[in-house]
């Protein structure tokens, strides 16, 4: 059963500490990196599409880093993957065609991604994090170039 939304909004808060901007400590970037291409593998394998990804040096200063663009962006924005938490987020997940998505949702657990969807990334931020742009929601805390 997924969690909740009540759940997951608390998970966002017992990520959100004001000593961790981009990552929070202790953050294993090859491991992670190693991780999502792992998922991106079986993505593309579930779905016979290949995506355009962006990692490594192509995501700096951001609170996440990787995210994928299907090849028709009819059927999904972006999938971006946070520093934080294992978290995972389809950005207009009610634009990402029926049968992507639920591919998504059954690979991101698989491969020990917390899938946010956009009810709770969208909420209003009630963090402890301050910075030169304001934060605005979730999805700016933690799926977003700072």
């Amino acid at each position: 059963m997924p969690p909740t939304s009540e759940q997951l909004l608390l998970l966002l808060k017992q990520q959100d500490t004001s000593k961790s901007w981009e990552y929070p400590a202790g953050f294993q970037y090859s491991q992670e990196i190693a991780r999502f291409q792992k998922f991106v593998e079986a993505l593309e394998k579930a779905t016979n599409l290949i995506f355009a990804v962006e990692t490594g040096q192509q995501i700096q200063d951001a609170s996440f880093h990787s995210q994928i663009r299907s090849p028709s962006y009819d059927q999904l924005s972006v999938v971006r993957f946070s520093n934080f938490g294992s978290m995972a987020a389809v950005a207009e997940e009610d634009v990402t065609a029926p049968e992507l998505l639920e591919i998504l949702l059954e690979l991101l657990p698989l491969h020990g991604y917390v899938h946010i969807p956009k009810i709770v990334y969208s909420l209003p931020y009630t963090g402890t994090q301050v910075g030169i742009d304001p934060i605005i929601t979730w999805w700016d805390r933690f799926f977003e170039w700072l």
